[in-house]
C-alpha cells in the first residue's frame, strides 16, 4: 500500500510542472484565517504600497488620488480586516488599528491641524503593533497583529506623504514587523524516512500552529532519486498559508526600498 502511494505521488510529480511542492497539504474547520482573507489582504496591502511607491517616484498619482484608490480597496475587504482587527487582545492595539481603517477614507478632508494629530496617532499605532510583536508570545495573536500592522502600516505611510512628514524609519518599522512574523509563525516540521528495499521514502512534514499542515516527498529506486528533491522551504510556506506569515512574505518585495 505504501509503495502504491509513493508511485501515485511520484506520478503527479511527474505530470506537474517544476516546484509542485508539497505532495500533500490540509486546512482544517475552523482555521482562524482562510486562505481566501489572505489573498484578499495581499491584494489590498500590495496595491497600496504599488500606489504608494508610484507616488514616492516620478509621474505617479497624487497622494490625495492614491489615498482615494487605496481606500476604496480597503473598502473591498472592511469587513474581514474589521473582523481580524477585533480578535486581537490587546485593547489599544485593537482600538487603533481600527480607528485607523475607519477613518482614513476620510483623510482627504481633514483640515491641516486634524490631519497632523491623525497622523501622528495612526503613526504610533503601527510602532505600538511592531513593539507588541515583539513581546506576545502566543502565536494566534501574533498572526492578527501581523495582518493589523500590515493595514495600519502603508495606511500611515500615505497619511505622512499627505502631511509632509518623513517616511523611511516608518517603513523599517513595518519591514521590522512583517520579518518577526516570518519568523515567529514558522512551522514546526520534522523528516522521516522508511526503507523498504530497493525502495527509500522520504517525507518532510510541517505543522503550522492554526492546524494546517503539508508534506513534501521524495523516493529512491536502487539509491536513484525519483524526481527532485523536497523543496523544504515550499512545504513550510504552505503549511503557512492562511496566517499572516504568507502575508508578510508577500508584502515585503512590494514595500519601498
Amino acid at each position: 500500500m505504501r509503495r502504491r502511494l509513493a508511485a501515485m505521488v511520484l506520478a503527479m510529480a511527474v505530470m506537474a510542472p517544476v516546484g509542485i511542492q508539497p505532495a500533500q497539504a490540509n486546512t482544517p474547520a475552523g482555521t482562524q484565517t482562510a486562505v481566501a482573507d489572505i489573498k484578499e489582504w495581499v491584494n489590498v496591502i500590495s496595491t497600496a504600497w504599488n500606489l504608494i511607491k508610484s507616488v514616492l517616484g516620478s509621474g505617479g498619482p497624487s497622494i490625495a488620488d492614491a489615498i482615494n484608490q487605496i481606500s476604496a480597496k480597503i473598502e473591498q475587504a472592511k469587513t474581514e480586516i474589521l473582523l481580524h482587527i477585533d480578535a486581537i487582545a490587546t485593547a489599544e492595539a485593537k482600538a487603533c488599528a481600527r480607528h485607523a481603517v475607519v477613518e482614513f477614507a476620510d483623510v482627504n478632508l481633514f483640515n491641516p491641524d486634524v490631519l497632523q494629530a491623525w497622523t501622528q496617532n495612526v503613526t504610533g499605532c503601527a510602532i505600538l503593533i511592531d513593539s507588541l510583536l515583539g513581546s506576545v508570545t502566543d502565536k494566534g495573536q501574533q498572526d492578527q497583529l501581523g495582518l493589523a500592522l500590515n493595514i495600519a502600516g502603508p495606511i500611515a505611510v500615505a497619511a505622512r506623504i499627505k502631511t509632509g512628514f518623513s517616511t523611511s524609519l516608518l517603513t523599517e518599522t513595518i519591514r521590522h514587523g512583517n520579518n518577526a512574523i516570518i519568523a515567529q509563525l514558522v512551522p514546526t516540521c520534522r523528516q522521516w524516512t522508511v526503507i523498504d528495499p530497493p525502495t527509500t521514502e522520504t517525507t518532510y512534514h510541517c505543522d503550522a500552529y492554526n492546524g494546517d499542515w503539508a508534506e513534501g516527498f521524495q523516493s529512491t529506486y536502487r539509491g536513484r532519486p525519483q524526481g527532485p528533491p523536497i523543496n523544504r522551504s515550499a512545504v513550510e510556506n504552505q503549511a503557512t498559508r492562511n496566517t499572516s506569515r504568507a502575508l508578510a512574505q508577500a508584502i515585503l518585495p512590494t514595500m519601498p526600498a
